[in-house]
This record gives C-alpha cells, structure tokens and sequence, in this order.
C-alpha cells in the first residue's frame, strides 16, 4: 500500500501523548485523514527530546532524537529517517512547511507554505536606512523561499 511521508519539526510533544498546539499541525491532522481516505498509509516523522515510535489515531509517528536543530537541517535528518521505510515508486514524501525542504531527488514530494509571511507591509518608516535594511532582508526571505520551493515536485500554498 502507498505511503505518505509527512515532515514536520514537532507534532507531537516530547512524550508522544498529545499533539502540540498549533496551525500546521492542525493542518497535518485534516491532511491525514484526506490520504487515509485516498487509501494511504500516514507516517509523520518529527523531533523530539528521545527516539520513540507510536501509534496515534491510526498513523505512525516516528520521533528522532535531534532537538537542537531548525530548518533544512531538520528537514535533511527527517528526509535520511524516512528513506530508511519509502518505497520510491509508490510512496509520497509531504515537507508540512516550506521551511523543511531539501533536494529529494527520485522521490515523489510535495511541500506545504503556510502563507507569505515575508510580503506583510510594514509600517511608516522614519529613516531611510531602516526602510533600505529591511527591503534587502525581505528579498533575501523571498530569494531563500523561492530556492527552497525549487527543491520539490509541487508546492502547495496555503494562505487567507
């Protein structure tokens, strides 16, 4: 049976009981249910404070012991987890935010961005080297998304 393969940094808490509170996990919670509906398999792999496998509602989660780290690194250690159990022909790996993606070259892969949050407008500003600073840090944000997006077969954008 297929897979889905879905990444995400913290989904439940370090003791395996409870999903943590928040948007994208609330998002992967409905995200399930559409791939066990589709007639997937669900494991979610994510990091906590100790390695551990538990079975919650019927999905798989597989924690790595690996707290320290934000970003691609997580997204790498999570992706080197799951190629241990993917099957390449049939499976699907789900980066839950756009933050996570690496190059997953020969698997099936799909990331999430949960708004532009870059693009907000910002307020008057008074000087102008503040404005020129934060007009070159907003593109360096936009320039890394759009590098990260480039790492994955499709991009799905979530946004109000």
């Amino acid at each position: 049976m297929n897979t889905a393969h879905i990444l995400y940094s913290r989904y439940l808490d370090d003791s395996g009981e409870k999903v943590t509170i928040g948007g994208v996990q609330t998002y992967i919670t409905n995200l399930v249910g559409v791939f066990k509906d589709c007639g997937f398999n669900v494991t979610i792999y994510q990091c906590a404070n100790k390695d551990y496998l538990v079975e919650h509602n019927g999905v798989k989660i597989k924690a790595i012991n690996y707290s320290s780290a934000r970003g691609r690194r997580i997204g790498r250690r999570l992706l080197n987890e799951c190629k241990k159990y993917i099957n390449a022909e049939t499976d699907i790996v789900v980066f839950a935010t756009d933050t996570l993606n690496v190059e997953c070259n020969g698997l099936k892969s799909i990331s999430i961005q949960h708004g532009i949050y870059w693009d907000v407008p910002v307020a008057e500003y008074r000087s102008k080297t503040k404005f020129l600073f934060d007009f070159i840090n907003k593109a360096r944000q936009a320039w890394n998304t759009i590098s990260r997006c480039s790492k994955v077969d499709t991009l799905v954008c979530v946004d109000y």
